[in-house]
């Protein structure tokens, strides 16, 4: 059994504050959560975080468009997301990457850009996705006054439609997925082996889809 914390901005002092407590009662759990990948969340606290049971971390890498990146308001840049992963997989701790492929001021060229970097990345499982937004928050709006949202709720680019951007996502995975550097990252953890065959063979047909 495993906790998941679905906090999708856990703060650097809360997660410091949760591991000192669970080890203070010493309480044995494992657990996984949701966390950012900004300067706040230094090798300390990443190791803490694993002497406290933490056992993979749910990252919103994104994009590594300096623009793209500030216009969501990440608060990172990308040697600073460099900087974190190196420090969590020093810390022993497994990285489950989030990438969104169609946010506002994506072009091919950035795309293509991000997939590159992403298969530098030294972590364990990866996701990309086109955004769904919500309304009533400033990435829907933005999309309605652009008229970049369809009829359906889709983001729909002009060049770059929402099943264009379906397609980038499926590439990017095969690209990620598919090559030897992943493949041996996964072999040298057995203890992970069953938990990412079963992850992917749940996205296999989305991959392969095309």
């Amino acid at each position: 059994r495993e906790i998941y914390i679905q906090d999708d901005t856990l703060p650097a002092w809360r997660a410091r504050e949760l591991s000192s407590a669970i080890i203070k009662d010493g309480l044995d759990l494992t657990w996984s959560c949701y966390t950012r990948s900004d300067a706040t969340m230094d090798y300390n606290t990443l190791q803490l975080m694993k002497n406290a049971g933490c056992r993979a971390l749910h990252v919103g890498y994104e994009s590594t468009n300096p623009q793209i990146l500030k216009n969501m308001r990440k608060g990172t840049t990308v040697k600073l997301m460099e900087t974190f992963t190196d420090a969590a997989n020093k810390a022993g701790l497994m990285i489950h990457a989030d990438f969104i492929l169609g946010l506002p001021g994506e072009t091919v060229e950035t795309i293509k850009k991000t997939i590159a970097w992403a298969k530098k990345l030294e972590v364990d499982s990866y996701q990309f996705i086109v955004p769904k937004p919500y309304p009533n928050t400033p990435l829907y709006d933005w999309l309605v006054k652009e008229k970049c949202l369809d009829e359906n709720g889709q983001v729909n680019y002009p060049g770059l439609s929402y099943e264009e951007l379906g397609k980038w996502t499926r590439t990017a995975m095969k690209e990620c997925f598919f090559r030897w550097g992943y493949i041996k990252r996964v072999l040298s953890n057995p203890k992970e082996i069953g938990r990412v065959i079963s992850v992917g063979l749940r996205t296999m047909p989305h991959i392969l889809s095309d």
